[in-house]
């Protein structure tokens, strides 16, 4: 998904806030709690590994308010942050950033890249987890716990599983080389975080996993691929094994490995076929990322069928891949195989993978 490319420029935005002293004492006291455990509203996102629910609305994603996944900030504390991005910059940006050869991206490009990216794009709260015994050594103190989250006007939220949350709503970013346009919008974003700490929701906090997890079969599911056909589980039945790669548009290297996916699926036989799942084209309304995925297609001539994730698919199988690209086979039953997961580009580990389990089959 493309916030998980943008996870990376949250955290160099949060390193350079701090850097340049956005961490000082604003003199706002620390408030009683204003989350609790509740109903989790349908269209929340859950942040399992930081214990909590945040709610934006679509209205406001579409303008840019964007929910980061579980990350860390310079002090070593858990946090997760809402960001702004000023899409008719942002997205040109990554989209010129990623149509380079690994050959062009140089050092050079890539940190004037970033230093755009910071420049449109902004932290609108960020919520930190201090564990309950340093927290009481500091509770009231804002200029500490401005300094542990590394932002400013930092207030207490709760208490969730052993941690207290701080939630920061930085009131004075560097918004020097913004539009008026965009200065508006990134003003009435940060203005619609009071409502989004108020629909807050504390949620089990689950512990923090390096590796990809993966159910033990392929989620039941009915969606399209990129040209709207409709795509449901009985595709599996069509081979004796399936070769699924799961990829984004904001990831190079899965860009990268296309060809020759195309070339290898090209000269498989009719026992097997490859689908792949463009992880943040999020529905068919999501016209961007799909025309972009779309793209990326036929520029590689891919002939096998892209689907589109339905809700199934982010929430039962989605939601447990930490890298793109990643690959793995199943069989004709929708079966996942186990020990198949491959992380990265590794084509030559697919091919043998696919071998091995034709092997044991005959």
């Amino acid at each position: 998904m493309r916030n998980r490319f943008f996870r990376g420029i949250a955290a160099i935005v949060c390193a350079v806030s701090i850097l340049s002293g956005c961490n000082g004492n604003t003199g706002v006291e620390a408030t009683e709690a204003s989350a609790a455990y509740g109903e989790v509203p349908e269209d929340a996102t859950v942040i399992d590994e930081r214990g909590i629910a945040i709610t934006v609305s679509k209205e406001y994603e579409e303008k840019g308010v964007t929910v980061e996944g579980a990350n860390e900030n310079l002090k070593g504390y858990k946090n997760v942050g809402v960001y702004y991005y000023y899409h008719p910059i942002t997205d040109k940006l990554f989209d010129d950033m990623i149509a380079l050869s690994p050959d062009e991206r140089t050092d050079e490009v890539t940190e004037a890249f970033y230093e755009q990216m910071y420049a449109h794009s902004k932290c609108l709260m960020c919520i930190t987890l201090v564990p309950n015994d340093e927290y009481k050594n500091i509770k009231h103190d804002v200029e500490t716990m401005n300094t542990i989250s590394g932002w400013t006007d930092t207030e207490y939220l709760g208490e969730n599983a052993g941690y207290s949350y701080l939630v920061s709503i930085p009131q004075s970013e560097d918004t020097s080389k913004m539009g008026k346009e965009e200065l508006d919008q990134y003003h009435e974003c940060l203005e619609y975080m009071k409502t989004v700490r108020e629909t807050l929701v504390f949620t089990e906090l689950k512990p923090e996993t390096d590796e990809t997890t993966l159910p033990d079969a392929m989620p039941t599911f009915e969606t399209v691929d990129l040209d709207g056909n409709k795509v449901t589980n009985d595709i599996f039945g069509n081979a004796d094994v399936t070769v699924v790669n799961l990829w984004g548009t904001f990831c190079t290297p899965c860009i990268e490995e296309m060809p020759e996916l195309q070339e290898w699926y090209s000269e498989m036989g009719p026992e097997v076929q490859i689908i792949g799942v463009v992880a943040d084209v999020d529905g068919t309304e999501d016209t961007e990322h799909l025309e972009l995925a779309k793209k990326i297609r036929d520029k590689a001539a891919i002939t096998f069928k892209n689907i589109i994730p339905d809700q199934s698919l982010k929430n039962d199988l989605l939601n447990g891949v930490l890298a793109f690209p990643t690959t793995f086979l199943v069989d004709r039953n929708g079966n996942i195989i186990p020990d198949t997961n491959v992380e990265g580009a590794q084509i030559e580990k697919y091919k043998a993978l696919v071998e091995s389990y034709l092997k044991e089959l005959k």
